[in-house]
């Protein structure tokens, strides 16, 4: 099949097909089927596909496909791509013979051929009925366009030809996603090799000519992934959606952020754009671990003193002791941001909620005065300390940065320190060796630890050791991945509001929260964002439900679509809409319900079975809306369902379409604000007005 069979006669390929079809059971006729379709686009008489097969072309669609089943005897139709016969094996599409298709051919589907060398991408685009091409499974397909600039741009091409949906490019979403259909049965090279594509000029140029089509982008699942290009993405002003989760190695955007949706994704996106105000992060946590009376604290004084003084026992570290180290003028504006933390067992819990990945972990141990008599217990507890907090850091925030640090060197020889740092390496490196091995497996980072375990020895009292541990600690900071990353200004604001307050009291509740966020500019999934933020950065700590406040529409009017299929009397949902005003957020529902221009809507009590009703809620004036449910809202969870649809330009301005588009089953959440549906008898299943929530947010220690 490499090459046209133009001497074959289709018509006699026909009847030699059709009589082994007549001899065959069911489950060879598809095989039979595809062998005739392949041949026929050899020839010139592809068009005898029209008609006469009818599991190949049908309604338009020209099936090439083959599908995996681990059954064959239970659908005929299907055949295991681990042992489909040569003949089968489709390496080239003749395009030629598919533009004599033109005017029927509406769908191309090539799936599952693992031998199909590339497409014929010209002709494919000269075929101007065809909508829609499917090439998934397709590994070396997905090669041939990833490998060369014109195979990128063959891609490109199939993406911006009019209507046409591809493998990866289906209503407005273009997939990459490590899973995705594009990279099914993709090796690792070609995964990579899609990674490295993200930063060309070529690809960034590609997309940027999406604009206008390309509403959302899935980037999830990639192992090698670290960093996107954030401005060529920004400059896609109708993107909407940009989804990274599940990159084990992404720092940026953060992976918190990530990890919470795409929409807010890209919004956090624009909001640390430097051209929208971002400013340069150059605040980093140095954390402070290891057991009791090791000399966590006298470290912390010696760095930012020169030296210590001997601590006395009274003195000892409870809980976690805050603190801050200005190094700006010495060291381009870091400030570090320290937390010490109390080593003593009762300690263990409540320590991992201060573990953050924008850290440098500072591990302390103390030299022991006499080896030779105290080896066993020395050895024992070492071992336990580096095993717990490494085994803690790794679990908790995986491939985050380590030094390691010998204090009380003064109260040993040389010898004896030098035995024991070699000693402790040792165990550091074999524990880095595991980390390593089950990183090849399970793509989650390993910890950067400074020197591979290498100590830097200390004496605190009289300073030895304490410049190089400093400037090692400042060249450790300036290499971090998240030094000097953009972040949104209103998030900076926020944060050194609740600084400013956690010597006050350790706690605020969610209104007194989110009135002080609500000054910083930050309201609705922006304030979701950045809770999140400071929530993994341990500036806070906030353990509720986000999306239980009021949900925030940016336009004037959206439409609210109520479902169900039955009724009960105590079912029921009563919603409240006004302006999105500054400060308005925090209205209670009652107080909402009466401000100017509030909407207040509710269903009847109880609602009819197979209810299906479309409310339009426009505010003349507005550009922004809050939406809250009144408390006692209470519907079938998963089957009486409340969505706020979006609606487009037109339909928000009160302007008539020409033509009205039947109701979609389904909305999709691309489609909706807030979750995708409403619905249940709790509490919590409900956005409601930000006065009554209960949750607090811890934001420190007296």
């Amino acid at each position: 099949m490499d090459s046209p069979a133009r001497f074959i006669d289709p018509r006699t390929l026909l009847e030699k097909i059709n009589t082994a079809r007549e001899l065959v059971g069911a489950a060879l006729q598809r095989r039979c089927d595809l062998l005739t379709a392949s041949r026929l686009l050899q020839t010139d008489g592809v068009q005898l596909l029209v008609g006469q097969f009818k599991e190949i072309f049908h309604d338009g669609k020209l099936d090439l496909s083959i599908h995996e089943s681990s059954n064959e005897g239970q659908n005929p139709g299907q055949k295991s791509l681990t042992s489909l016969p040569s003949p089968f094996r489709l390496r080239l599409l003749f395009g030629t013979s598919l533009v004599q298709l033109d005017g029927m051919l509406k769908a191309l589907d090539l799936s599952g051929h693992p031998h199909l060398e590339r497409l014929p991408v010209a002709e494919l685009l000269a075929i101007k009925s065809l909508e829609r091409l499917e090439f998934c499974g397709c590994p070396r397909v997905v090669s041939a366009l990833l490998q060369t600039d014109d195979g990128v741009k063959d891609l490109v091409a199939l993406l911006q030809k009019v209507k046409l949906t591809t493998t990866i490019f289906v209503d407005g979403k273009l997939d990459l996603s490590k899973d995705g259909r594009l990279m099914k049965s993709a090796d690792a090279h070609d995964v990579r090799k899609l990674v490295d594509l993200f930063h060309t000029p070529l690809f960034i140029m590609a997309l940027t000519q999406l604009d206008g089509m390309l509403t959302a982008l899935d980037l999830s699942g990639h192992p090698h992934l670290e960093r996107l290009p954030v401005a060529g993405f920004l400059a896609i002003k109708s993107l909407e959606r940009l989804e990274c989760k599940n990159c084990p190695r992404l720092y940026f955007p953060p992976p918190e952020i990530a990890r919470l949706g795409g929409e807010q994704t890209i919004l956090y996106l624009k909001l640390a754009d430097p051209k929208n105000g971002g400013q340069a992060n150059t605040a980093i946590e140095l954390i402070f671990i290891g057991r009791g009376e090791s000399g966590k604290t006298s470290v912390k004084d010696a760095l930012m003193k020169g030296k210590a003084e001997k601590i006395a026992e009274d003195n000892r570290t409870v809980g976690i002791v805050l603190d801050e180290w200005n190094l700006a003028k010495e060291a381009s504006g870091l400030t570090f941001r320290i937390k010490d933390l109390a080593g003593q067992a009762v300690y263990g819990l409540t320590n991992q909620f201060f573990l953050v990945l924008r850290a440098i972990f500072v591990l302390v141990w103390r030299v022991l005065p006499n080896m030779a008599t105290e080896q066993a217990t020395f050895e024992k507890d070492i071992s336990d300390m580096v095993s717990t907090w490494m085994d803690s850091i790794q679990l908790r925030v995986p491939g985050s940065t380590v030094i390691v640090v010998a204090t009380h060197i003064d109260c040993a020889t040389k010898d004896a320190v030098d035995l024991q740092c070699k000693w402790v390496k040792a165990l550091v490196e074999t524990k880095l060796q595991q980390f390593g091995k089950d990183e090849l497996v399970t793509g989650i980072l390993a910890l950067r630890v400074l020197g591979m375990g290498e100590s830097c020895r200390v004496c605190c009292l009289d300073g030895t050791g304490v410049t190089l541990l400093r400037r090692q600690l400042i060249e450790l900071a300036h290499s971090l991945p998240w030094w000097q990353e953009s972040i949104p200004p209103s998030f900076l604001e926020l944060q050194n509001q609740i600084l400013e307050r956690k010597t006050r009291r350790p706690w605020l509740s969610w209104a007194e929260y989110a009135k002080i966020a609500s000054e910083c500019d930050l309201e609705g999934i922006r304030l979701e964002i950045a809770t999140r933020f400071l929530h993994d950065n341990a500036t806070l700590k906030f353990f509720g439900k986000y999306g239980k406040g009021p949900v925030r529409v940016d336009a004037g009017a959206f439409q609210l679509r109520f479902k169900s299929d039955e009724s009960r009397d105590d079912w029921g949902w009563r919603v409240v809409v006004w302006p999105a005003e500054k400060g308005s957020a925090l209205l209670s529902f009652d107080e909402a319900a009466h401000t100017s221009r509030a909407i207040v809507l509710e269903s009847a009590h109880p609602y009819a079975d197979d209810c299906d009703e479309t409310h339009t809620i426009r505010i003349p004036g507005a550009t922004a809306l809050w939406v809250a449910f009144d408390e006692r809202s209470r519907t079938e969870e998963g089957f009486h369902t409340v969505t706020l649809v979006k609606m487009n330009r037109s339909e928000e301005e009160g302007r008539e379409e020409e033509e009205e588009e039947e109701k979609e089953e389904d909305v999709q959440e691309s489609r909706t604000w807030g979750k995708k549906s409403y619905s249940g008898t709790d509490y919590e299943c409900w956005p409601h007005a930000a006065a009554e929530l209960l949750d607090c947010v811890y934001i420190g220690k007296v």
